[in-house]
Parts: C-alpha cells; sequence; structure tokens
C-alpha cells in the first residue's frame, strides 16, 4: 500500500515538473492515463480514510421545576346569636377579619367589645341605640387577637366572624358608597388621594385607613365633604357611619 501512494506522489511531481519546465508532457500523460494506473489511482482512493464524524453533543439534564406552594384556605366563618347581655367564647385564628353584626331591633343600649386572653377590652366595636346593622374590623393590628365578645344586649343579636375576603372590594381608581358601618379592601393602582361625603345627619363620623398601622383620615360630628392624602400602602378602610356615605380614591 505504501508503495501505491509513494507511485501516486511520484506522478504527480513528475507532471509538475515537466510542466515547469515546458517539456512536452504527451508520453507522460499517456502513461499516467493507461489503464494500470487508473486501476491504481481508483484503488487508492477506495482506500483513503474517510473522516470520521464529529461526536454529537450531549443534551445538558432539564431542571426539575419547583413544587408551588399551596394557598392557605380562608379561614371558617364562625356564627353566634343570642338574646341579652352574653360572654362568647371564640377560637379563631391569629389573622385579620371581618365581624358582621346584626341587633338591637328594640333600640335600647347596644354594645359590643372583643376582650384579649387576659379579659382586656381590644375595641368597642358597636356603640348605639338604634337598631344596628354593620361590618366592624376584627385584629387587624399586630397586638390584637380577640378571645371574646362581650355583648350588652337587652334583645337579640347575630355576630358573624368572616375572613376578609366576605367584604367588598374598591379597585383604584375608583368609588364607592353605602350605609352606615362598612369595611372595605383595596385593590388596582397604587392609592394616593381619598375624598369622602358623608355625616348629613350630623352623628358621628370616621374613616381609618389600615396598612402597617391604622391612619385616622375622617374624625368629627359634622357633616363632610373633603380630601386627605393616602399612604401608598393602604390596603383596607373602615367607615364607621349612621347614614349614606360616598368614598372616591385617585391613583399616583
Amino acid at each position: 500500500m505504501e508503495r501505491k501512494f509513494a507511485l501516486i506522489f511520484a506522478v504527480g511531481a513528475l507532471l509538475f515538473g515537466m510542466l515547469a519546465c515546458g517539456a512536452p508532457t504527451s508520453d507522460v500523460v499517456e502513461e499516467a492515463a493507461s489503464p494500470q494506473a487508473e486501476a491504481e489511482v481508483s484503488e487508492a482512493e477506495v482506500i483513503l480514510p474517510t473522516e470520521a464524524p464529529a461526536p454529537t453533543d450531549i443534551p445538558e439534564p432539564t431542571s426539575t421545576p419547583e413544587p408551588t406552594a399551596t394557598p392557605e384556605p380562608p379561614p371558617e366563618p364562625i356564627f353566634l346569636s343570642g338574646t341579652g347581655d352574653s360572654i362568647l367564647n371564640i377560637e379563631k385564628p391569629d389573622l385579620p377579619m371581618l365581624a358582621m353584626i346584626k341587633g338591637n331591633s328594640c333600640s335600647r343600649y347596644f354594645g359590643i367589645s372583643n376582650l384579649n386572653e387576659n379579659n382586656e377590652s381590644i375595641a368597642l366595636l358597636v356603640n348605639t341605640t338604634d337598631p344596628y346593622e354593620g361590618i366592624v374590623p376584627l385584629d387587624f393590628l399586630d397586638y390584637q387577637w380577640t378571645k371574646r365578645f362581650e355583648v350588652q344586649s337587652n334583645c337579640e343579636w347575630e355576630i358573624s366572624v368572616v375572613p376578609l375576603s366576605e367584604g367588598r372590594t374598591l379597585t383604584v381608581p375608583g368609588a364607592i358608597q353605602g350605609t352606615g358601618d362598612e369595611v372595605f379592601l383595596l385593590d388596582g393602582e397604587t392609592p394616593d388621594l381619598i375624598h369622602v361625603v358623608g355625616n348629613r345627619d350630623g352623628r358621628y363620623f370616621g374613616v381609618t385607613a389600615y396598612s402597617d398601622w391604622s391612619d385616622l383620615v375622617v374624625n368629627t360630628t359634622d357633616p363632610y365633604d373633603g380630601t386627605s392624602i393616602l399612604s401608598e400602602d393602604v390596603a383596607v378602610i373602615e367607615v364607621q357611619a349612621v347614614g349614606e356615605w360616598q368614598i372616591e380614591i385617585s391613583s399616583k
């Protein structure tokens, strides 16, 4: 085999040399084109090593996706009812919730307070001599955790402790209107200004904004129509009112 490769090399060198010297090349060409030479060239071409294929890339292992966290289910509602003065123990999660309260159809004094584990009053949720139906916040601040209700009443009453999702939602920018005590949530864009109208009858009228703390935006016994600045992280608004009110919140 080595000799066949040498022959091919020699013929090529010879042809090159003759062309360079201007010598006639007919005899050499005939010799190169002879059947024996063609056979040798063909055989040499057949046995030339073929180029090895390039190795294929090994695919990178794909990463396993992280499991998504399962959202916590909302807390179960708590329903309470009774007549007259009562002390009621409740078991609720340490979470902000809403208390939907109805009672005092007899128009006597009606008061409800929530108490902590040391029987200390957290807030006076209801304080009226009128028939009452409203929604109030429960445990919105860090130090609050209701363990009991204290009810003062001369007639029937009902209390429903429900998740925040049971309340209405205002999409910012937007407006909402209502009657009496209520708590509603904010979503949408970042809040900026709050315009409040209400308290036409000159009773107590309060509007509180909640974020990591509480901000008393309106606190009056006069008819009210005014605008205030809201913190951009406000998430919930509480209204304390007798009668109708309107609130509009603009965005930045």
